[in-house]
């Protein structure tokens, strides 16, 4: 009743374990099909591992890749600081000549600065003290003093004739003084003057000596007067003409004065307006001293920038290269993996194709024997109700001669029976070898449509490859235009006599 049973329940399939492998043969299937699915199996593990290290490797290369874009980002950025490659080398241009013109303006202005610190300092040593000055302010100075000492030297010559005339009139009028004095004091006295006077002319009589006496003394008299008015007048004009010398000098000398005055206020105020100039010239020099440092600390800072901006470039360019290394190991496994997926792929096409037709056949060889099989049911069947028959028969009345016969009939009956029911077991084993071989087959099917996806994920895993080839290539055409920029600045720092490495 086994075999008919398991004839009856169809093609079993075949049962897995956890670990993949087919289960105990105790289904009926051969241990040649259980080795080879084991062995498709393991293949398909080792395939999976082989995937996964692939996208591993992949998964590195992208995180290598996406570190080195970032590194090309940050030094695009920082080249993106650095403007416009033309722009840029034209505003370094400018620069640098802004500041070749600043160099030489401050040198100049230090040399100019110096000359009119100097100035200053003779300017103000000869407000001072009277020294040297710068020599067209020296000249203008010299002119000037030339001036100032003739004038100088015609009111000193005014000063002293009006002295000298002072000096002459203060005499003149001692003189007259001195004459007026000895006019108004006489040397004899009236009658000493008439005693004389008589005895000069004692023979003369004393009528004609008085007249003559008093005549003297009124003619005295009116002389002194005289005199004496004439030396008043010339008193009072001489007075007159010191008092106009005096005011004279007096004004003479107040002019000078306010020309010594005018002059130190010009030279007071030439002076300050010296400081000022020197103040504001001071200032100036340490703008500009502060203009041109702060220039300097650009072009560092600009140098340390193209340096820095190198570095990046050949850390690029480093990656780069171990990036292209790995990409041509993975194109060689990649390549080689292919190979071998496609030489799979055709054997697995070939094997299709045949197990096709072998699965045509098979299910033909199936649909025969489903329909042997129940031939061979519907005869058990029969054989099984003659046998009951027969039973029956042999259980009644019957002689022993006719019960050996019926048995001997009945023995060949049954072996008869038993001989079909054997053949029956027999295919239905063989309908049940073709469902197991069947059942494998289709593993296989699963199996090469595992493939089929594995080919499948070959081809995105070249696509990938292809991207990552042409971000490779995008990268390498980024680190040249950067390399070029690097170069031209190099080029423009070279022209000023600078250095990278400065």
């Amino acid at each position: 009743m086994g075999p008919t049973a398991r004839s009856r329940s169809g093609p079993a399939r075949l049962q897995t374990g956890r670990n993949g492998k087919v289960a105990a043969a105790d289904d009926g299937v051969p241990p040649e099909l259980h080795a080879e699915r084991n062995a498709c199996v393991r293949q398909l593990a080792r395939e999976r591992d082989a995937r996964k290290k692939l996208q591993a490797q992949l998964t590195q290369v992208k995180q290598q890749l996406a570190a080195a874009n970032a590194e090309l980002d940050r030094a695009l950025a920082q080249s993106a600081k650095l403007g416009d490659p033309k722009a840029k080398l034209a505003s370094i241009k400018d620069e640098c000549a802004m500041l070749r013109d600043a160099l030489l303006q401050r040198d100049a202005q230090l040399s100019l600065a110096a000359d009119e610190y100097k100035a200053l300092e003779q300017r103000a040593v000869a407000l001072e003290g009277g020294q040297a000055l710068h020599p067209t302010e020296a000249a203008k100075r010299t002119a000037v003093a030339k001036v100032a000492q003739q004038r100088i030297k015609s009111d000193k010559k005014s000063i002293d004739q009006l002295v000298r005339q002072e000096q002459s009139l203060a005499d003149a009028v001692a003189e007259l003084r001195t004459k007026l004095e000895s006019a108004t004091t006489p040397s004899t006295s009236p009658k000493k003057a008439a005693g004389e006077h008589t005895d000069h002319h004692d023979g003369d009589g004393g009528v004609d000596g008085g007249e003559s006496v008093v005549a003297v003394q009124a003619e005295h008299e009116r002389r002194r007067k005289a005199a004496i008015e004439a030396l008043q007048h010339e008193l009072a004009r001489a007075d007159r003409d010191l008092e106009r010398r005096r005011e004279a000098l007096e004004a003479a000398e107040e002019r000078r004065r306010q020309q010594a005055g005018s002059q130190f206020a010009r030279a007071e105020q030439e002076r300050a307006a010296a400081l000022q100039d020197h103040t504001q010239t001071k200032s100036q020099l340490a703008a500009q001293t502060a203009k041109a440092e702060s220039l300097r600390k650009g072009l560092a800072t600009l140098t340390r920038d193209v340096q820095s901006a190198k570095e990046a470039e050949d850390r690029c360019e480093v990656e780069r290269q171990a990036l292209d290394r790995r990409a041509r190991e993975l194109q060689s496994e990649v390549d080689a993996a292919l190979k071998k997926s496609l030489a799979q792929s055709a054997a697995d096409e070939a094997g299709t194709e045949a197990w096709k037709r072998e699965k045509a056949e098979l299910e033909s060889g199936v649909k025969v024997a489903e329909r042997r099989a129940k031939s061979v049911e519907a005869d058990l069947a029969r054989v099984r109700e003659e046998v009951k028959r027969l039973e029956a028969e042999i259980a009644g009345a019957s002689t022993p001669k006719e019960d050996s016969a019926a048995a001997a009939g009945t023995s060949a009956e049954v072996a008869a029976l038993t001989k079909a029911e054997d053949a029956d077991n027999a295919a239905a084993t063989a309908l049940e070898d073709e469902a197991a071989a069947i059942n494998a087959e289709a593993e296989r099917i699963e199996a090469r449509n595992a493939l089929s996806q594995r080919d499948s994920i070959i081809e995105q895993q070249k696509t990938k490859l292809a991207s990552l080839r042409a971000e490779t290539k995008t990268g390498e055409q980024e680190n040249a235009d950067l390399r070029k920029r690097l170069e031209k600045k190099e080029a423009l720092l070279a022209q000023h006599g600078l250095s990278v490495d400065a």
